[in-house]
């Protein structure tokens, strides 16, 4: 299982990658993006947009 996290205020989301990857296997990379996947759902009148960034 890979270690989940969030992206800190004014970080890039590259350094949040290296960062949780750092902190939950102990390993030192780089990483670069491959995708980005954008998704709007609409849950009882309320609108979400969520951006996932795979890398």
């Amino acid at each position: 299982m890979l270690p989940g996290g969030r992206v800190n205020y004014s970080e890039s989301s590259k350094d949040a990658i290296k960062r949780e990857i750092l902190k939950g296997l102990e390993i030192n990379s780089e990483y670069n993006l491959i995708c980005i996947e954008e998704n709007f759902l609409l849950n009882k009148k309320t609108l979400k947009y969520k951006i996932y960034l795979s890398y």
